[in-house]
């Protein structure tokens, strides 16, 4: 019988696909950024829709930068993130994580090649009808009628919250022939400004020290919640709390203050009450869809249900929030596996299937250490300088910033190593200088084997993280929080040199 190690090796550049939904594939021993290489190759060879499933949140978010480093522009990358909140949590998702999820899912409308990316507490997760998002999706750009009435209308009806001064997502503000917007899905507020009843122009602005800038052709706008909250919503979950909590007393504050129109924190979890029927992520995917599981996602599917079954069980004995069952908030692992049978599927290095041989294994393998000024004496040879000393292919450097690119071409330039500069991957398989350096936010190299290509990052070279990966934008409560303790810290110091 022959053993996985004589088995023959595949160029990581023409990676092998599944032929049917009946055939599953193993691509195994990925290491590095092997498996976000292997993806974006596969995505560009087959115009179809991956859907990478993750045990986690801090792997999807790997994938999503290295996986766009690695496309470019030649394909979107969307990303559907967790609530990052815990089954029954009395309070609701951050407004970010939300534009985030309710753009993705508009987004999915309409794409039908490129990678989606989603921990498997997500995909398990039942959502709102399609026709939530859709239908209360829309553009607005220069010249188009807009009454304000009617849009503080329409945007009240969607969940979003006139206010004073637009500061985070789903605010609105009216001030005479100006509405400031801070729609879900944008990285940004914007001012429209009108004349009489049509829009005269759309500028960017800062909520801070709420300045407008730049000009914008258009703007989509999106729903402020995942599901609908308006009086006929409210109707419909006054109804199913009583059939489903009858031993509830109607006093229920929940149920109070819901029917005031007033969203408590973790209604979210209540999801279910308010439309007719519910929906999954397999229902916004088109049918020509392919499937990755990225590690042991049945082990990650079984944690996640066990904790929420322990988490309804601690919350079943509070009355004044009675929990919906595990079972009408997300898919139990069997279902969850029965729907993802009917598309192709690719196992990346964690499989149960004993009936996926042989595994496809791939010409590359894992980089030594190469990190910088961690020799023992000066008669040792530095790491990297010794690794290209015997090494015949191509080199890339991958530095974190701009600033950090010109400290490594410094560092390097002492070892007599000069890159040339490039912007993006594309570039680098386009050109034939032997070593190169760009940027990209990459803590993991890459030795291939097939062609000899080795990608080093500046993490490899430092020897330690250079930064956490962050998925979304940081809420304003955060960047002022950081403001208020940078100001405490100079007045410290101020104080401490006065003394």
């Amino acid at each position: 019988m022959t053993s996985i190690a004589d088995l023959p090796l595949t160029s990581l550049l023409n990676p092998i696909l599944p032929a049917s939904q009946d055939k599953p594939i193993l691509w195994q021993d990925l290491s590095g950024c092997g498996d976000a290489l292997a993806l974006a190759r596969a995505i560009e060879a087959d115009r179809h829709l991956y859907v990478v499933v993750t045990p986690d949140t801090q792997t999807a978010v790997r994938l999503e930068h290295e996986i766009h480093f690695f496309l470019g522009d030649s394909a979107p990358v969307l990303h559907f993130p967790d609530w990052e909140t815990l089954p029954y949590d009395t309070f609701s998702p951050l407004p970010e994580i939300i534009s985030e999820r309710l753009k993705c899912l508009a987004e999915l409308s309409k794409v039908t090649h490129g990678v989606l990316l989603a921990p498997v507490s997500t995909l398990m997760q039942r959502l709102s009808p399609r026709s939530h998002v859709l239908s209360n999706t829309f553009v607005l750009k220069p010249g188009d009628h807009l009454s304000l009435d009617a849009m503080r209308e329409r945007l009240e009806s969607v969940s979003y919250n006139c206010v004073q001064q637009v500061l985070q997502h789903g605010e609105f503000a009216i001030r005479g022939a100006i509405l400031d917007l801070f729609p879900m899905g944008s990285p940004t507020p914007y001012r429209i400004e009108l004349f009489d009843e049509e829009v005269d122009s759309i500028r960017l602005f800062d909520p801070e020290t709420q300045r407008s800038s730049d000009k914008t052709e258009s703007i989509n706008l999106y729903p402020a919640r995942e599901f609908p909250f308006d009086d006929a919503a409210i109707k419909r979950f006054r109804q199913a709390f009583r059939e489903t909590f009858p031993e509830v007393s109607s006093q229920n504050i929940l149920y109070q203050e819901v029917s005031k129109g007033m969203a408590a924190g973790g209604i979210d979890y209540y999801l279910p009450l308010f439309v007719e029927a519910t929906e999954t992520l397999f229902d916004y995917l088109p049918q020509a869809t392919r499937m990755v599981f990225h590690g042991d996602i049945h082990a990650a599917a079984d944690r996640f249900t066990e904790d929420t079954l322990s988490r309804f069980s601690q919350r079943n004995q509070f009355i004044d929030r009675p929990p919906l069952a595990p079972k009408r908030l997300f898919l139990e692992p069997d279902e969850l596996m029965s729907r993802v049978s009917r598309y192709p599927l690719i196992h990346i290095d964690s499989t149960r299937d004993p009936d996926i041989v042989p595994p496809i294994r791939y010409a590359l393998k894992d980089l030594p250490d190469l990190s910088l000024g961690r020799r023992q004496s000066a008669e040792v040879e530095e790491p990297l300088l010794a690794f290209l000393r015997g090494f015949k292919g191509r080199v890339l450097f991958v530095a974190e910033t701009a600033g950090h690119r010109e400290a490594m071409l410094e560092m390097l330039a002492q070892h007599h190593i000069r890159p040339r500069v490039i912007e993006r991957w594309a570039q680098f398989l386009e050109v034939l200088d032997p070593v190169c350096l760009v940027i990209a936010p990459m803590d993991h190299g890459l030795w291939l084997l097939d062609p000899e290509w080795a990608i080093i990052t500046e993490t490899q070279l430092s020897g330690e993280r250079v930064q956490q990966r962050r998925r979304r934008r940081r809420s304003q409560t955060g960047q002022r929080l950081d403001q208020i303790l940078k100001n405490l810290e100079e007045w410290c110091r101020g104080r401490v040199s006065n003394a």
